[in-house]
């Protein structure tokens, strides 16, 4: 008999996931060179990472991608491109379409592998092909699985845990091998598939503890050892261990009604996934445990649950296993803060170092992904077990489908041909628009005020991905080098007060902040060209002339010091460089060095009136009192000690000119950081807060 060339196993398989494919992105965002869709949210950051890389010369470690970012730490491996990817399409960069896109192709990808290592896992089970392509339906139309691939590309690798989960049952020799191969894939596609693999790995090891080998200890030693070379090779370690923690754990967690909360979201909507069941409440930002299981999915649920406590069967893992496996990923994922929809359960504060830890994987809500498939996996299994001596598990795994999808359908219809893609944002339109083909002009565009994940960036992202600049710190990164942007911003202004024209050489800066702005022009004045483009700033030392008639030239306003004596408000309109606010809105001065701008009427000089301002330390826990220097007009005017609430005073009589401008520089001797002080991660020297201003009367 001639073997076909195709099975229709293998049509299924193909294409069920390419059509489900084309579905999610349409027809024009599978394009490969087609990078419109990726705007919205954190998709910019994946192409961004992409093409600044691609254009880039090989270095080492591999990862590294100096070009695009805030420091020469960044690394491909935090704009989180698939390092895999991005690494092996480079090689053939000379090749590719100069707007030349790998996601749609890995999407297809993650659904292809996500549908054949699912069939493969039930199938090993069941020994029935079309009860396994039914089965795979459930993993293809995986809720948590779709709502990746409309937020987080790179976390789309669902099929990582299934394949680790195939090897687990179907490897016969070189199992721990396999494993770890696997897992160093995981490495080079996102973190936190390796967290997860990884942590499943050691669970086996401690899970058979008395019976534990040299073998075994020699398997946990290669892995580790392995994984950290790699780990540099890709570019992990361009940033430092504590720069890999960040903050979020016990609020990006998996909530407990999670299983049964079909409220989902992506760029563009919050919308209810299913058709039979009304979206629950949640806290905070727990949609990063989102992973609503269908109704079909509730009763593989109850069934996975049973075989938990009675199960007599070996699905996946042993039952001991499956039992330590679900209660540590379900405490991990749940965090400290145990909610069921918006009641607090249980809340306790961990301590700082094991919080600490727990930081690498802030958005522990991800951590459910493995007991979730496995419910999927067991539920499936048990019917077909419980249901094979009859013969009717065909028709209970079709209706269970087909209940399935229909129950999604409200959820899937949010994803269809590429719906949640879509750029809604007038702003970033308008200022793509009025400001394309500066790249021409200009080798760089940078920020005054590096920041990572600034706002700037949702609105240049789409400027920067459509034009040819050979450096950018218009960034947004999953970790940065804290210290190094830190050091940069103070940098920055050390050149700005000192009236360095070399940092405008070949490059674009750009800010949001008027103030900082108007304190640019006070120390250049015409030496740089000023142009307003909706809410942003764009600043360089050359005549822009496609932006010429959006010039502000000689327009700057300085606020007349006389308003104070009639309300003590509107402190930021007198803030030039060096402050911020906080969440409180107080303005504490960044750095060494900040500055007040005034602008003070001639008879203030001539009836001896005097500015107050009104300073405290900004960290209660110093002893020592903050030493401050002030300069007026940049000539040196005193020496200050604060050191609790302080009330400082300056004579206008003394220090008027023709002008009347008054600038107000306070340079402090020895700010702190909240890593400083070991209390934070923190890098931001701090030392005072300016509560008032007031001119008397």
């Amino acid at each position: 008999m001639k073997k076909k060339f195709f099975s229709y196993q293998q049509i299924f398989l193909f294409v069920i996931p390419l059509s489900f494919c084309f579905y999610l992105l349409g027809y024009d965002n599978f394009n490969f060179s087609n990078q419109s869709w990726l705007i919205n949210g954190d998709l910019a950051q994946y192409q961004l990472g992409w093409k600044f890389y691609r254009e880039d010369i090989w270095r080492f470690p591999l990862g590294l991608n100096p070009n695009y970012g805030i420091s020469n730490s960044s690394s491909i491996v935090y704009s989180d491109s698939i390092p895999l990817f991005a690494i092996f399409f480079k090689i053939f960069k000379r090749f590719l379409a100069e707007d030349f896109q790998y996601f749609s192709f890995w999407i297809f990808i993650c659904i292809y592998l996500q549908a054949l290592l699912s069939f493969k896992i039930i199938y090993y089970f069941t020994k029935n092909t079309t009860y396994s392509l039914i089965s795979s339906l459930f993993f293809i139309f995986s809720t948590a699985f779709i709502y990746r691939s409309g937020i987080h590309l790179s976390l789309t690798a669902h099929w990582l845990i299934l394949g680790y989960f195939y090897i687990q049952i179907s490897a016969p020799n070189y199992k721990d091998l396999k494993k770890h191969l696997i897992i160093y894939l995981s490495l080079s596609i996102h973190f936190y598939f390796s967290i997860i693999l990884i942590g499943i790995f050691f669970l086996e090891k401690i899970f058979k503890l008395k019976k534990l080998t040299i073998k075994d200890l020699a398997s946990l030693l290669a892995l580790t050892i392995l994984s950290l070379l790699l780990m540099y090779v890709v570019g992990y370690f361009t940033i430092g261990l504590d720069d890999g923690l960040g903050f979020g754990y016990g609020i990006y967690n998996f909530n407990l009604n999670s299983f049964l909360n079909p409220l989902g979201e992506n760029y563009v909507d919050k919308f209810n996934w299913s058709l039979f069941l009304p979206a629950l409440n949640l806290q905070n930002r727990e949609i990063e445990g989102f992973s609503y299981l269908g109704i079909s999915g509730v009763l593989f649920l109850l069934l996975y649950l049973k075989y938990l406590f009675s199960g007599k069967s070996k699905i996946i893992f042993s039952k001991g296993l499956n039992i330590l496996i679900f209660f540590i990923f379900l405490i991990i994922a749940t965090s400290n803060n145990v909610n069921l929809g918006n009641q607090d359960l249980i809340t306790f504060e961990l301590n700082k170092y094991l919080y600490g830890i727990f930081s690498s994987i802030r958005a522990s809500g991800r951590l459910i992904w493995p007991i979730y498939y496995l419910i999927f996996i067991v539920g499936i299994v048990t019917i077909f077990q419980y249901s094979s001596v009859k013969k009717k598990e065909l028709l209970i795994i079709s209706f269970l489908a087909i209940f399935q999808l229909i129950d999604l359908a409200p959820g899937i219809t949010k994803y269809y041909f590429g719906k949640q893609y879509v750029n809604q944002n007038q702003n970033t339109l308008n200022v793509t628009n009025q400001i394309k083909g500066l790249s021409k002009q200009f080798n760089n565009i940078k920020l005054f005020k590096p920041d990572n994940n600034s706002s700037i960036f949702f609105l240049l992202n789409e400027h920067i991905l459509n034009e040819n600049y050979k450096r950018t710190d218009v960034s947004y990164l999953a970790r940065i080098n804290r210290e190094e942007i830190v050091n940069k911003e103070y940098k920055i202004i050390e050149e700005l007060n000192n009236k360095s024209l070399d940092i405008f050489n070949e490059t674009l800066f750009v800010s949001d902040n008027y103030n900082f702005i108007r304190n640019v022009y006070y120390n250049f004045r015409e030496k740089l060209k000023y142009y307003k483009v909706n809410s942003l700033w764009f600043v360089s030392n050359k005549k822009i002339y496609k932006l010429e008639d959006l010039e502000y030239d000689n327009q700057f306003q300085y606020n007349n010091i006389q308003s104070l004596s009639t309300k003590k408000l509107g402190l930021k309109n007198f803030l030039g460089f060096g402050w911020e606010s906080d969440n409180n809105d107080q303005i504490i001065m960044n750095g060494y060095k900040s500055t007040l701008l005034f602008v003070s009427e001639s008879k203030n000089c001539e009836s001896n009136k005097e500015l107050k301002l009104r300073f405290k330390k900004y960290f209660d826990q110093l002893k020592d009192p903050i030493i401050l220097k002030v300069l007026i007009n940049e000539i040196l005017y005193e020496n200050i000690k604060i050191s609790d609430d302080f009330d400082y005073k300056v004579d206008l009589s003394k220090i008027c000119e023709k002008n009347n401008e008054l600038k107000i520089d306070l340079i402090a001797e020895n700010p702190k950081s909240l890593f400083d002080l070991r209390i934070g991660l923190n890098r931001k020297k701090r030392s005072i807060i300016l509560t008032d201003l007031e001119i008397s009367k």
